[in-house]
């Protein structure tokens, strides 16, 4: 007994040295970036990676005006709230669909969009650019969020919907159709209110997966003037590359609403996962 009880503490006890490596491992390098932002080229040259012995802003403020990062940055979020707003509502009727209608070819159709979670996006971008170079929607933001809208984790979106929809009570429905609230009505005043941690959960996993993507925005939109933020840091390494807490401030302003988002909302995130994963 007590030599089980030995193995079992040595199983925790390396468990939990195993879990601080990988922790250490995951933050150090948050940790490289926030301290470096903040530290004067002087001070940086002196220490990497100690805590700042100054306190500046400078940084930040000239990858925001020299580097243009306002605009770069507010292209962005154009981009990523509308496609996010259009897979989430596309994802959703396509769930319901899947979920409670009958029609030919459902099964099919469903099937389409699953198979549609595995294909690389690359595979996609030369019939895409011909696409929207005919419809003459390069360097716009409407063409690239049409992409954006449905490639990527589009299938996932309505697979996670479909499962959702699925688990719930047919009570429920037949509960709706006695009332006279059927189709659309069901649709937008039952469905869409039972779904808030589901919607919460792939606002997330939308917002960013099109926030850090480098190769739709720079493929399909070239004008400077309606850079992503992607985009932008790729230009920006090579002009302050030899300024690297500048360089610094660029990056940690495009993971600074990554980081807020997900912890303001990390509880949501876990419980929707959970609801849309069970069937």
């Amino acid at each position: 007994m007590d030599k089980y009880k030995s193995t079992e503490l040595s199983l925790f006890i390396l468990s939990q040295f195993l879990i601080v490596i990988i922790l250490l491992f995951a933050l150090f390098p948050m940790y490289y970036l926030f301290v470096s932002v903040f530290k004067t080229a002087e001070d940086f040259a002196a220490n990497q990676f100690g805590i700042p012995t100054r306190l500046t802003v400078r940084n930040v403020a000239t990858a925001w005006i020299q580097g243009k990062f306002s605009r770069a940055f507010g292209s962005s979020m154009i981009v990523a709230i509308t496609a996010t707003f259009i897979r989430i509502l596309l994802g959703s009727l396509a769930g319901y669909a899947f979920a409670k209608m009958e029609f030919t070819g459902k099964r099919y159709l469903y099937y389409i969009f699953i198979v549609s979670m595995f294909i690389p996006i690359i595979m996609l971008i030369i019939p895409l650019y011909i696409v929207l170079s005919r419809l003459h929607l390069l360097n716009t933001y409407i063409g690239t969020i049409i992409i954006f809208s449905g490639t990527g984790s589009m299938g996932f979106t309505a697979y996670v919907f479909t499962n959702f929809f699925c688990g719930l009570p047919s009570a429920l429905f037949d509960a709706a159709k006695v009332d006279g609230c059927t189709g659309f009505k069901f649709y937008y005043k039952i469905l869409l209110p039972l779904s808030k941690p589901i919607i919460s959960t792939l606002s997330i996993i939308n917002f960013l997966w099109i926030w850090n993507n480098l190769l739709i925005p720079l493929v399909f939109l070239n004008v400077e003037s309606k850079w992503t933020l992607m985009v932008r840091i790729t230009s920006f390494r090579g002009r302050y590359y030899t300024d690297l807490t500048v360089l610094m401030a660029g990056l940690f302003i495009a993971t600074l609403p990554m980081i807020l988002l997900y912890t303001f909302a990390q509880k949501q995130f876990v419980r929707g996962m959970l609801l849309g994963t069970e069937r």
